[in-house]
Parts: structure tokens; sequence; C-alpha cells
């Protein structure tokens, strides 16, 4: 952010054009600037929007002071016609109005879930297209899950308010999350394509060619050490890993094969996946031995050997 220090302060009082340090809560540049991007997001959705709205999002009401007068220096917002309300201006014009020079680093160190959160929001808000995930069995994967479902509903918005795909390769491993089943029903509702491999060893998030999040909270639960990525080079590449885990997962879609159960159906689709027994029972909500006596049978009506085989006959035979 213009005019902090490099310890994260803001500058001197009386500098023109930054805000006195006693203004506010003391926040490090980048912590202030995922605000600022939050509440420039719920403005550009909404054609006036409040302060009594935006408190009720979650947005910390000294920080909405720091925040909407920033925003409003830079022009992104101008007052509404009542009292403590804001609009958003072009959003075309003006979203590149929202990087400070700490976010115009090519690749910059995230160290709490706070900024991995911010930087995660701006990435999918900048998106115009896309939206590629790569999700482990994260801590912060499981914290997603835990959100009230109408959130996970809500349609994608990228920038401008403009609704984007979505496409997401999850790990096998969070299938066995509470709600997981449900969580993923819901967003598919909002449109989220979805697969499943096992093995993926960290979270992505990519938008576009544009940026990028890393999110390492499975190695260090803090977040820290988490990447926000804007060098497009190191973009690309993680474009093309989304895209290889994603050619590689499998959906869970159901079984076409009329004479089949809605419980063999479940345990074959999830099956394809590359789900283990335990995953498997957790989704089909029996017990691990159903599952292998079941996964067998399967196995040997599709003439397989190996459960990859039996994912690939299914799908030739049209049960996937």
């Amino acid at each position: 952010m213009s005019g902090s220090t490099a310890n994260g302060r803001w500058g001197e009082p009386g500098e023109p054009g930054e805000p006195h340090p006693t203004d506010g809560p003391e926040m490090s540049g980048v912590e202030l600037a995922g605000w600022m991007r939050q509440v420039y997001e719920l403005a550009v959705r909404t054609p006036t929007i409040t302060r009594a709205r935006l408190v009720a999002a979650a947005i910390p009401p000294a920080v909405l002071t720091l925040a909407t007068r920033e925003l409003q220096a830079r022009g992104l917002l101008r007052p509404g016609d009542a009292p403590d309300s804001w609009e958003a201006t072009t959003p075309a014009v003006t979203v590149s109005a929202l990087a400070a020079p700490q976010d115009l680093h090519q690749v910059e160190l995230l160290c709490t879930l706070q900024e991995l959160h911010n930087a995660t929001s701006s990435v999918t808000a900048g998106a115009t297209r896309e939206i590629r995930i790569l999700r482990d069995n994260s801590p912060r994967t499981a914290f997603e899950f835990g959100i009230d479902l109408p959130v996970h509903r809500q349609r994608l918005l990228g920038a401008g308010g403009h609704p984007v795909r979505s496409r997401a390769t999850y790990d096998t491993g969070v299938l066995q999350l509470p709600r997981a089943g449900e969580v993923l029903r819901a967003r598919g509702e909002a449109g989220e394509e979805s697969r499943f491999i096992a093995g993926i060893p960290f979270s992505v998030v990519v938008a576009d060619e544009m940026a990028a999040v890393i999110d390492l909270t499975s190695y260090d639960s803090s977040g820290r050490g988490s990447l926000l990525i804007r060098d497009r080079r190191f973009v690309l590449g993680l474009r093309a890993l989304a895209d290889s885990f994603w050619r590689l997962a499998a959906p869970i879609t159901a079984a076409h094969k009329p004479e089949m159960d809605a419980r063999s159906r479940l345990i074959l689709a999830v099956m394809a996946t590359g789900a283990t027994d335990a995953t498997i029972a957790h989704q089909a909500g029996v017990s691990k031995r159903t599952v292998e006596r079941t996964v067998r049978s399967l196995m040997e009506e599709l003439g397989a050997t190996t459960r990859f085989q039996a994912g690939v006959q299914a799908a030739r035979r049209g049960w996937l």
C-alpha cells in the first residue's frame, strides 16, 4: 500500500493522501488491500451498498471506515444518495486501481489465514473467464466445507459481476469431510464442475492467466508459506498443473445400468474416482465390508482384475 513502511505501519501523520495511524486499526498494506477488495466486490454486486450491509457481510466497522475512504480516494467508490452508502464505479475501468505497490510483487508470501482468504477472494473476483481449482484435504478446505450451504450455492462471479466457469478437482480425501456430499451438490447447483482424484499435494486457485494462489495449509495450518502469484509464467504453469489433474480425474456421476440398485451405483461412481474403501463407505453410508463385497461383485461382472480396469469398463458400457 502506498505510504506503508517496511513493518506494515502507515506513514507519519500529515502525509498527503495517507490515512493517519490513529484513524483505524494497525494492519499491513496487504491486509488493507484485501479488505478493500472485499468491500469493492460487494459494492460491484450491489447497486447501492450501505454501511449496515457491509458490516453484516463481516467487514469490521473500523476497517470499513478506512477501506471506503481509500476506495473513494482512488475513484473506485462514490457516495450514494443516502447517508453511509456507496456505489462502485465501472469495474472494467477501475479494477486495476485496486493494486497497491505491494500487490505488484510477482510472488507474494502470505503469512496468515486472513491474508490467504483475502488473496483468494481477490484472485477469484478478478477472473473474467474461468477459475481452475485444485483442492487437497487441507485444514482450509475443511473450514470452507463447514460454511453454510447457501453460500456454496451462490454463483461464482468475477470482474464486473459476470459469471465465470469454475472447474474444481478435489482430492478424494475431501469426500470424508462432514457434509461433503451436500456441499458438493450445492456447489454443483452454483455451476461448479467437479472431478476427483487421489494424491493432490496442495490447493491451488488460478484465475484465467493472470493470478493464482497456492494454499499450503496442509503443511502449516496457520497459512504461512502460502503464495499469491502474479508472474504470468508461474500462473501458466499452475494452470497446466490444474488441467493435468482435471484430465486424469473422474466425476462422480450416476451409473446408467437399469438393474443396478442406488447403493451399488454410488459405490461404483465413488470407486471410479480412486477413493479408498473407507471413503466409499462414508459416502454410501455402509460398512467397509459391504463396500468390499460390492466392489468384488462389480469387478467380476465387468471382467476387471483391477479397480482402474473396472472404472474403464464401466465408462465404456455407459454405466458412468
